[in-house]
């Protein structure tokens, strides 16, 4: 009898993983100086879209870097809350600071998602960016061990 041919490998571990960095270089693009004062109907699209990537960016670095090396198992459920309080209650200082981050992170993805009207676009966005570069740079320097 002839054998079946193989399907192939369709598991996560066969195709490339994303890289959520990305997302940062995005939030960069999107809010570039040349998009921060312009006159155009997607100006504050692109704002917005800037402070969701940028904070996207800093929580799936943090839920991988949670889940690989310090064994981090939690549901989905609030899963952006738990993973904020997991580095901010985690003894590692970078941990800590790193919590805070995402924590006002949060806070200004969730305007830019959710808010009709955000007071000040462009600063917030700017803020979004600088926290994030902050935070991508403690990531940098995490141990890859508790």
């Amino acid at each position: 009898m002839p054998r079946k041919p193989r399907k192939k490998d369709r598991s996560l571990h066969s195709f490339p993983k994303f890289e959520w960095s990305h997302y940062l270089q995005l939030a960069c693009e999107l809010g570039g100086a040349e998009y921060q004062n312009a006159e155009n109907r997607l100006r504050e699209a692109r704002l917005r879209s800037s402070i969701s990537r940028a904070y996207y960016s800093i929580f799936c670095r943090a839920h991988t870097y949670l889940r690989c090396f310090l064994g981090y198992r939690k549901t989905r459920e609030n899963v952006h809350q738990n993973v904020i309080m997991e580095l901010k209650f985690h003894d590692n200082r970078q941990c800590k600071q790193l919590g805070l981050h995402l924590e006002r992170l949060r806070k200004y993805r969730n305007q830019a998602d959710y808010d009709d009207q955000i007071l000040n676009l462009p600063k917030t966005q700017k803020m979004a960016i600088s926290l994030a570069k902050l935070a991508d740079e403690i990531l940098a320097q995490l141990p890859p061990t508790p």
